[in-house]
């Protein structure tokens, strides 16, 4: 209205071609009851309404967590009582039998939801961990034998561990999760197969230009050892604006995918103390790398 303070917020381009949110209060120079001139401020609003946005993502994002780690345990039991019936019957129908292929369908589909229930649970209420001593070279090779049955015929998997120090302290289950889902994640991005490389390198100390990324936070740096896991494709790839949410919760690309594998990676991940980074282009495969801090044992 003529002769008020007016508070006005509105999107602004940048001379970087960057959008900018700006918010402009504007408060009227008056002269015998006429507007002789304006003056205008402009604040720029972009940080704090990114990190507005951020609050009210994490806010939803716990709520869903409230809601899985509130149900997930029921949900578990009947899945649990669904497969021991389904198992029953796989164990008494002859191998012939035409129920046979429906009976083994259910007991598959059963494990793939409890995979998920697993990774739901693990996301929304991660539970204690059990410290210890992991060798990764140790648990690259067992969890290599696991997924062999898993990847596509035309994939060749290859390993360059290092000759010694690749040992952390965590938890084995949640690590070796994290090397599962890194792998599956590069099993579907080489639908027709291709080379899987996954290879440990220690130890490399933080005050050295072989140290862990710049990422990592200054209070974690310092004369420490780190341990990196790396896992990397030939597969697809991913353009910029894919790889940059790729760790967001339930962002998928696939047609089947749940969109949690990755961030219950890089929430393992960074609550061992470590950090994950990711290198991809377009048709030039991908690669993860997991730094995490060493211990002193050779």
């Amino acid at each position: 209205m003529k002769g008020y303070v007016t508070r006005v917020e509105c999107r602004l381009r940048a001379r970087d071609d960057s959008e900018k949110i700006g918010f402009a209060l504007l408060q009227p120079q008056m002269y015998d009851d006429k507007v002789t001139a304006t003056t205008c401020l402009v604040m720029d609003m972009t940080l704090q309404r990114r990190l507005e946005a951020e609050l009210q993502r994490s806010q939803r994002l716990e709520l869903v967590g409230r809601i899985a780690g509130g149900t997930i345990h029921d949900f578990n039991n009947l899945l649990t009582v669904m497969m021991g019936m389904a198992a029953l019957a796989q164990n008494s129908l002859p191998a012939d039998h035409p129920a046979r292929f429906e009976v083994d369908r259910i007991l598959e589909v059963g494990e793939q939801a409890s995979h998920l229930a697993g990774q739901l649970l693990t996301f929304s209420k991660p539970r204690r961990m059990e410290h210890g001593d992991v060798e990764l070279n140790t648990l690259v090779v067992h969890t290599l034998k696991l997924l062999r049955g898993t990847l596509p015929p035309g994939t060749v998997t290859e390993t360059k561990l290092a000759d010694a120090g690749a040992i952390v302290r965590g938890d084995e289950t949640q690590l070796k999760q994290v090397l599962m889902n890194l792998c599956l994640n590069a099993r579907d991005a080489m639908p027709s197969g291709g080379k899987l490389l996954i290879q440990t390198e220690g130890f490399f100390h933080g005050n050295g230009s072989d140290g862990p990324p710049t990422t990592i936070e200054p209070t974690s740096r310092g004369r420490r050892s780190w341990v990196k896991l790396s896992v990397q494709d030939t597969g697809l790839g991913m353009a910029e604006e894919v790889r940059a949410r790729v760790f967001e919760p339930f962002f998928s690309t696939k047609e089947r995918g749940t969109g949690l594998g990755l961030a219950v990676v890089r929430q393992i991940v960074e609550g061992h103390g470590g950090k994950i980074e990711v290198k991809s282009r377009p048709l030039h495969g991908t690669c993860f790398e997991v730094w995490l801090p060493g211990t002193d044992k050779k």
